[in-house]
Order: C-alpha cells, then sequence, then structure tokens
C-alpha cells in the first residue's frame, strides 16, 4: 500500500496531477536523495563512482552539436538525481579532447579529488572548482575552450551568490545570476541540459537540451521556462522539491 506523502497536496497543485501520482512522485524524488547521499559517502571513501548510461545516439549528437563553438560553453544544468553520475556521463559523451569544468557550491576535498580520479579512470579531463570566489578560475577555463557545468536552481541554503527570482509553476523561486553574469564576459555560449527518464533508442538516458541563449536581460527568464517544462515532463528527477515546496510564498531575492 503507497505511503501517503504529507506535500503530495502541494505538488498535485503546482502539477495538476493526482495527489496519489504525486504521492508516487515524491517517494522516488526520497530514493533519488538517498542514491545522491550513497554516491556522496562512496566519494568520501574514496571510491569511484561508474557513470550515469547516457542514450550513444544522442550524445554523439550533443558533442556533434558544442564542437561547432571554438570558445568555451557554458552548459546550465540542475540538482537532478544521479548529477554526479550524470557529469561523468556527459563528459564520456563529450569526448576526451574536451575539458569539463565544474562548479560545486560548497569545499569537499576528498569528494572533489575522488570525483576527477573516477573521471580520470575512463580517460576523461574533468576539473571541480568548489566553493565562492572561483570565478576567475572559470573563466580561465572558458578562454581554453572547456565546457564549464554550473548549477542553476539556487535554492535557499544552496548558493552564496546573488539570486533573482522567476516564476516556475505559479511560484517564484530563486535562481542564481551567476552563469548569465559569466556568460557576458566572452560572450560565451550558455545552453540549458537536463535528462528525461526514457530511454533513447540505444538504451540510455534521452538528453534535454534548451536552446543557446544569448547574453541578456532574457536569459534568465527562457533558463526558467526550459526548467519548467522539463519539471512537467519528469518530476520525479528533481531533488529539490521538498525544499520548493516548503519555500515562503515572497522568499527574498
Amino acid at each position: 500500500m503507497l505511503l501517503k506523502h504529507p506535500l503530495a497536496p502541494a505538488l498535485a497543485s503546482c502539477l495538476a496531477r493526482s495527489n496519489r501520482n504525486c504521492q508516487r512522485v515524491l517517494l522516488e524524488v526520497e530514493r533519488g536523495q538517498r542514491a545522491l547521499q550513497d554516491d556522496l559517502a562512496q566519494l568520501r571513501r574514496g571510491q569511484l563512482l561508474s557513470p550515469a548510461p547516457l542514450c550513444p545516439t544522442e550524445g554523439a549528437s550533443f558533442r556533434d552539436a558544442l564542437a561547432g563553438e571554438r570558445r568555451g560553453v557554458l552548459l546550465w544544468m540542475l540538482h537532478e538525481a544521479n548529477y554526479l553520475r550524470l557529469l561523468l556521463g556527459l563528459g564520456a559523451a563529450l569526448g576526451a579532447d574536451r575539458q569539463v569544468t565544474v562548479l560545486r557550491a560548497r569545499r569537499q576535498p576528498q569528494e572533489r579529488a575522488t570525483l576527477e580520479a573516477s573521471a580520470r579512470a575512463l580517460g576523461l579531463t574533468l576539473t571541480v572548482l568548489e566553493g565562492p570566489g572561483q570565478s576567475r578560475a572559470l573563466l580561465r577555463a572558458l578562454r581554453r575552450g572547456a565546457v564549464a557545468v554550473l548549477l542553476g536552481d539556487a535554492l535557499p541554503g544552496m548558493h552564496d551568490g546573488p539570486v533573482t527570482l522567476q516564476p516556475v509553476l505559479g511560484r517564484p523561486l530563486p535562481f542564481s545570476t551567476g552563469p548569465f553574469r559569466l556568460a557576458t564576459r566572452g560572450p560565451y555560449a550558455l545552453m540549458p541540459l537536463a535528462f528525461l527518464p526514457r530511454q533513447g533508442a540505444e538504451g540510455g538516458l534521452c538528453l534535454f537540451p534548451g536552446r543557446a541563449l544569448a547574453p541578456g536581460a532574457k536569459a534568465l527568464g527562457a533558463a526558467a521556462g526550459f526548467f519548467q517544462r522539463w519539471l512537467i515532463q519528469a518530476p520525479e528527477r528533481w531533488l529539490l522539491w521538498h525544499r520548493f515546496l516548503t519555500l515562503p510564498s515572497n522568499p527574498r531575492s
């Protein structure tokens, strides 16, 4: 018998789905949260992570699309299920000749070292930057042609930098402004990217890329629209529903 989840009515009001379906979504989210904690514990023990399987055909198409960008590229990604393993799968799809630089909000030296070692074991170049004050390092990586990955959903406590509010599912949600400020410095291409639970023709997760965003005032609104479209299609993949559903009606920007 399915356990009742106290946040299911709030999620049902956002997604226009039944409470029972939203209970299943939230239970799946909790499983994803536990899996992430297991991955972090594995990294802290020095045990390498394996990559999440991506659809090979879609991965090759995405690699070809980014190959046209001679300069660095910013990927605007989200706190979704298995995102540490997704980074490794994405790096494998992009190939060993494309450096990937990842920004994490908090400093965790052992997790960082093991994540980078997991990439090296796959023949990949992955650099993990942690904590605030990494803008110069990110810009250096972009100038060298790296793919820089930043998480854009900035719920309270997730980021130290400036945030701004955008409407998502009828509620104001804080987003980090960092990726958009960095994109204007080149300017560099900024592309939203998430993943869908269904498998591609050759197996593996399907990619859900958004259109490249032109730097400027409209970029963040377009990214928030992409985020909402993905949430409606794959709500069980977002790990931060519990924070979102308990936000005050007017969170500070």
